[in-house]
């Protein structure tokens, strides 16, 4: 298409094949000769973007990802803890009755010695996990 201005102010559409002939303005009626089709520059191929290799040894790559490994190792810590606490209780639920009818002090002790034990290794458990935890953010530089 080729695009021209008649005196008017209006602007002319009209196709490639009309150019060098003449042309009525359909808002004033006046004729104009079409001028030349402008020549259009041959654009350079588009080149699509590469994909760059990962850099794991930039600072941003390694603070991003240790972040992300806090955030797991602490959500490992509340599960595990929380886990412990949960079963605990179920026991203490469970043994409520059975400390109710057992019959001596030494199977009552064992029962409130279990269900202390799990407390125990719900602590320890998230213990590791924090020492693990401070350990990776000193190797991180955090």
């Amino acid at each position: 298409m080729i695009h021209f201005n008649c005196t008017c102010g209006k602007t002319l559409k009209v196709d490639d094949e009309l150019a060098g002939h003449r042309v009525k303005c359909r808002h004033c009626g006046k004729a104009h000769e079409v001028p030349e089709a402008p020549e259009v520059p041959e654009s350079e191929p588009e080149t699509k973007p590469t994909l760059q290799a990962l850099d794991t040894s930039s600072p941003r790559y390694r603070a991003k990802t240790r972040g992300y490994l806090l955030i797991a190792l602490d959500a490992l810590r509340i599960f595990v803890w929380i886990g412990c606490v949960f079963y605990t209780a179920t026991l203490l639920n469970g043994y409520s009755t059975v400390l109710k009818t057992a019959q001596t002090a030494p199977q009552q002790a064992f029962f409130a010695a279990d269900a202390c034990l799990w407390l125990i290794v719900g602590y320890v458990i998230a213990r590791a996990i924090d020492k693990g935890l401070h350990i990776l953010q000193t190797a991180m530089g955090g």
